[in-house]
């Protein structure tokens, strides 16, 4: 059997060892507590499945999905994973090395504190993870979305990084110089007061607004919405402080 899909089982308690199961659906199966080593799995999808504490080394495993295994604590190293939804899984408190991790949506661990280093990742999703201190270098990261990450005060040079999402980061000071950064939304980042030049920037209530003359990026767009009326500064002003805006909301 290469495909095996128990997917609402909700009396099913294990596996059984297939050598030559290459898929594997198991959400929703609550009463399971384990899962043997499987060889040749390549995609394993056990979402919800909440008596689940652990989950073997699988050498082959491409795409883990284990959202909202909310007694599972840690995640092994496995060597081919390039894929990994553990979303919701409160009880994990660090990814591990995975050297061939593309992807990686972790939103809402509120007791993860530690990333390692990912040398492939080029998505990383780890909003409300409300214990998260810090990111790691990642060299080839694309995109960042950390929004609700209330602990985070920096984030660190990602020469790759495209497009940053850290909305309502309450502790977040500054966001280094990227070349590649495009997009940014710091939107209620209330601590922080430098940003780079980017393309496209959404930022109200930031205090960096206090500071806007020194700031001369070639942008798109600026929406600074209340943040105008709060620190009491007018159109007129903004375009005169950066006149390459085109758009303001």
């Amino acid at each position: 059997i290469e495909n095996l899909d128990c997917t609402y089982c909700t009396d099913l308690t294990s596996i059984p060892v297939l050598p030559n199961l290459e898929e594997l659906y198991c959400s929703y199966c609550k009463a399971l507590t384990s899962i043997p080593v499987l060889p040749k799995l390549e995609t394993l999808n056990r979402t919800n499945c909440t008596s689940l504490t652990s989950i073997p080394v699988l050498p082959k495993l491409e795409e883990l999905d284990c959202w909202r295994c909310t007694s599972l604590t840690s995640i092994p190293v496995m060597p081919e994973l390039q894929i990994l939804d553990c979303a919701g899984c409160t009880s994990l408190t660090s990814i591990p090395v995975l050297p061939k991790l593309k992807e990686l949506d972790c939103i809402s661990c509120e007791n993860l504190t530690n990333i390692s280093l990912l040398p492939e990742l080029e998505e990383l999703i780890c909003n409300s993870c409300t214990s998260l201190t810090s990111i790691p270098q990642l060299s080839k990261l694309k995109e960042l979305y950390c929004s609700g990450c209330t602990r985070l005060t920096t984030v660190p040079i990602l020469p790759k990084l495209e497009k940053l999402i850290c909305t309502s980061c309450t502790s977040l000071t500054s966001i280094p110089v990227m070349g590649e950064l495009k997009y940014l939304d710091c939107v209620f980042c209330r601590s922080l007061t430098s940003i780079p030049v980017v393309g496209e920037l959404y930022c109200a209530s930031c205090k960096w607004l206090d500071k806007c003359s020194d700031y001369d990026g070639n942008i798109k767009a600026l929406r600074i919405c209340q943040a105008i009326f709060k620190r009491k500064l007018t159109a007129r002003k903004l375009e005169t402080a950066i006149p390459v805006i085109t758009e303001i909301y």
